[in-house]
C-alpha cells in the first residue's frame, strides 16, 4: 500500500464541528452545526468505506467513532470490512448509539471474489453481522448492487442474513456509469458472463445524469421474490433505489427510522411526502412543510450546478427554497415525479403548490 497516495480526512475539522455544535452553544446559520445539534444521524460510510486498509495505519475512523461516542451521537456505519471485529473497535462500539450496515452482494464466495476482489469473504462478513448482533447492536445488510441475471434472485443470501441476526436489508440496483473506461466495462461484462453494457443501454438509451439505469418496472420485478423472502424471515426491507424509496417498509431506507435515538433523520424531502400520501392517492407539499430543516445557505451542501438561483437577491437559497422549487417543477430532477407511480395533477393547494396523484398498486 502506498500511503503517500492517500489523502486522509482532516480529523481536526470533524472535531471542530462537534465542538461548535455542543461545546459552544452560540446561535448559528451553519447548516452542519444545526444538523449536529438536532442529533440528525450521521451515515458514516455513505460515500466511501470508512474501514479501507489504510485505516489499519491511520486509525482515523477509530478516532471518529470515539468522538461520536463521546457526544452520544446516533451513527450508522456502512462498510464491507471485517475490521470492526478487532478488539479496539468492538470496545468503542459497545454501548454506543450505533447501527451497523454490512454490504454484501451475494451468498456465493466465488461470485463475491469476482465482484469484490478486495473485500472479505461472504462468510467473514456474515460473521461480522453475527458477532455484532450478539453484542446487542442493531445490524442490517446493504445488498448493493443488485445486478440482473447475476444476484437478483439470491434468496440463499436472505436466509444466511436472517440466521446471522440481520434485522433489515436495504437493496439498490446496479447503475451503469457513463464515465468508465473500456477496460472496466469489459471486466464487468466478463464478471457478469453477459454484455451488461448492451443490456442496460438497450433499456435506457439516454442516461439519467451520470448513469444508465433499468426501468422501475424491471427493478420491481427483480425485487418481488427477494422482498417476500425478507418479510418471511421477519426482517424489514429498505428501498435504496431513488425511484423506489417510497416502496420500502420505512421511508428511511437504512431502516433506522424507528430506533431509539435515530428518529431525527431528515424528513423534509419529496420521498417522505410520497411515502405519506401513497395510500391516499394524493401527495401534498403540506405533508413535509412542517418537518424540521436547517436554515442558512444551501451552498454548504450542494454544488454550484445543483443549486437553484436565489429567490431573494439579499438572501442565498435555503434548503426550503430548493425543496419547494423542485416540488413545483414536475418531470425535472429531484421532483416528486422521479419516483415510480407519481404524476402531477391539475390541482394546486392554497399556497400554489402542485398536488400530485399516485397511480401504483405494487405491494411487496
Amino acid at each position: 500500500m502506498n500511503i503517500r497516495s492517500v489523502v486522509p480526512a482532516d480529523f481536526s475539522t470533524i472535531k471542530d464541528f462537534f465542538q461548535r455544535a455542543f461545546d459552544n452553544r452560540k446561535p448559528t446559520n451553519d447548516v452542519i452545526v444545526q444538523c449536529l445539534r438536532r442529533k440528525m444521524p450521521v451515515h458514516f460510510g455513505g460515500m466511501s468505506d470508512p474501514f479501507q486498509p489504510i485505516e489499519k495505519i491511520l486509525k482515523l475512523s477509530l478516532k471518529t467513532l470515539s468522538l461520536l461516542k463521546k457526544y452520544d451521537y446516533p451513527t450508522i456505519v456502512s462498510t464491507k470490512s471485517d475490521l470492526l471485529l478487532k478488539q479496539q473497535y468492538l470496545e468503542v462500539l459497545e454501548e454506543m448509539k450505533i447501527a451497523v450496515q454490512i454490504t454484501l452482494t451475494t451468498s456465493k464466495n466465488q461470485t463475491a471474489r469476482k465482484l469484490e476482489p478486495h473485500a472479505p469473504s461472504v462468510d467473514r462478513r456474515l460473521e461480522v453481522i453475527s458477532t455484532l448482533s450478539e453484542m446487542g447492536i442493531w445490524v442490517s445488510c446493504r445488498l448493493q448492487p443488485l445486478i440482473p441475471k447475476v444476484n437478483s434472485q439470491d434468496i440463499e443470501l436472505i436466509d444466511k442474513l436472517s440466521d446471522a441476526g440481520c434485522k433489515h436489508v436495504a437493496i439498490e440496483h446496479y447503475k451503469l456509469p457513463t464515465y468508465t473506461n473500456s477496460h472496466r466495462r469489459q471486466m464487468m461484462c466478463k464478471i457478469c458472463s453477459y454484455d451488461i453494457e448492451k443490456y442496460y443501454k438497450q433499456r435506457c438509451p439516454i442516461p439519467s445524469g451520470m448513469f444508465f439505469e433499468i426501468s422501475s418496472e424491471e427493478k420491481i420485478n427483480n425485487l418481488k421474490n427477494i422482498v417476500r423472502g425478507i418479510h418471511k424471515k421477519r426482517m424489514t426491507y429498505g428501498a435504496a433505489d431513488n425511484d423506489l424509496h417510497h416502496l420500502g417498509d420505512d421511508i428511511c431506507c437504512c431502516g433506522v427510522g424507528k430506533l431509539e435515538g435515530f428518529r431525527n433523520f431528515f424528513k423534509h424531502h419529496n420521498a417522505k411526502a410520497v411515502f405519506d400520501g401513497k395510500n391516499f392517492g394524493k401527495i401534498h407539499y403540506s405533508s413535509i412543510e412542517r418537518e424540521w430543516r436547517p436554515t442558512g445557505s444551501i451552498r454548504e451542501i450542494l454544488n454550484l450546478k445543483s443549486r437553484p438561483k436565489s429567490v431573494n437577491e439579499k438572501r442565498p437559497s435555503s434548503i426550503t427554497d430548493f425543496v419547494r422549487i423542485r416540488w413545483n417543477a414536475p418531470f425535472t430532477n429531484n421532483s416528486p415525479t422521479d419516483m415510480f407511480g407519481v404524476f402531477p395533477s391539475n390541482e394546486r393547494d392554497e399556497n400554489g403548490n402542485v398536488i400530485y396523484r399516485y397511480e401504483n398498486t405494487v405491494n411487496f
